[in-house]
């Protein structure tokens, strides 16, 4: 076989691909917008080797008040792997809360479904069908300089 741009194989196994990353944003006074694409070869999670990924993403993050932001992301990705074809989708929503100037807090949403029902063989880690996780996370942060002032939450 003969190798191009497009990600097809050679006879030595080589595969070569183009990567592309189109993001358009949008800025507000108290927002931004992030939508686009991504393709190009990715380690598809580990499951099947080299995989010739298409993703889509779209983020947004503002600032509600003067000390509570919020945050929403989703991504929608497409694995084209040796061993077949299979998706995953990942959204989350999240609040954060500045508690005072050198402490915050944050609790976000998260829901993964990774689809494998179509096209995708059997493997150690990916099995056909439907699997879908949620998970709550809650965080807190606190901020501390080292350098010029020494403190939490110093400002220059």
């Amino acid at each position: 076989g003969s190798s191009n741009a497009n990600g097809s194989k050679n006879s030595n196994g080589l595969k070569l691909a183009n990567r592309t990353n189109i993001t358009v944003t949008k800025l507000w006074e108290r927002a931004t917008l992030n939508v686009g694409v991504d393709k190009g070869m990715t380690p598809s999670f580990g499951v099947s080797g080299i995989s010739d990924t298409t993703s889509f993403f779209a983020n947004v993050s503002m600032r509600l008040t003067e000390l509570l932001g919020a945050t929403a992301n989703v991504d929608y990705s497409l694995f084209d792997t040796v061993d077949g074809k299979f998706s995953a989708l990942s959204g989350s929503a999240g609040l954060q809360y500045r508690i005072n100037r050198w402490l915050s807090s944050s609790m976000q949403y998260t829901y993964r479904l990774q689809d494998a029902s179509s096209g995708a063989a059997s493997t150690g880690v990916l099995t056909r069908g439907k699997v879908s996780s949620n998970s709550i996370a809650l965080v807190f942060s606190a901020q501390f300089d080292l350098w010029p002032n020494l403190g939490l939450g110093q400002q220059p």
